[in-house]
């Protein structure tokens, strides 16, 4: 696996094809990527604490087990390593524009209590920030300041379009 020098990883890289990383998508996908795998088959086609940085973009949702892909990016990253996310915020009406998409997140989705319910330990949160298109930038304060309340108050009235977080691994 002498390719996998680069030690960052893009996961469902789709047409953002990233040249200083290694880039995974699925067996069907269109697009040139460095290896094809399908994402719900486990385990991934590396060795344990390969990557110093694994990046997803707007892949998590379309996959099957959510919990069970991030143990297994836990799994080929390094201890220290980072695992950047990016998904839709629940409250964004492309959740469900498309129909692959099998669930929207929310920033209750990576706290430390709802990790540790869900098996999920082994991440350090570093970062999560809920995002919003420019034209509702006055809210990304708000937002971000009071997640709960934005999220249980006001994330229909002022919708959202993603939520980025940096996962720190633990091993």
């Amino acid at each position: 696996m002498g390719i996998f020098m680069g030690k960052k990883l893009n996961i469902g890289c789709g047409n953002d094809y990233r040249e200083e990383y290694v880039n995974l998508d699925n067996k069907g996908s269109r697009y040139a990527c460095d290896v094809r795998h399908d994402l719900n088959v486990f385990p991934y086609p590396f060795k344990e604490s390969t990557f110093e940085e694994v990046y997803c973009s707007n892949i998590l949702e379309h996959l099957n087990d959510v919990p069970r892909t991030l143990q297994e990016l836990r799994r080929i990253t390094k201890n220290q390593g980072i695992i950047r996310i990016i998904v839709p915020h629940f409250s964004s009406a492309d959740v469900w524009g498309d129909l692959s998409h099998k669930r929207g997140f929310s920033a209750q989705s990576f706290s430390t209590d709802m990790a540790a319910y869900q098996g999920l330990d082994g991440f350090k949160l570093l970062r999560q920030n809920i995002q919003f298109p420019g034209y509702r930038f006055y809210m990304r304060w708000f937002a971000n300041l009071f997640k709960g309340f934005y999220e249980n108050n006001l994330a229909y009235l002022f919708p959202a379009s993603t939520l980025c977080v940096d996962l720190e691994v633990v091993k």
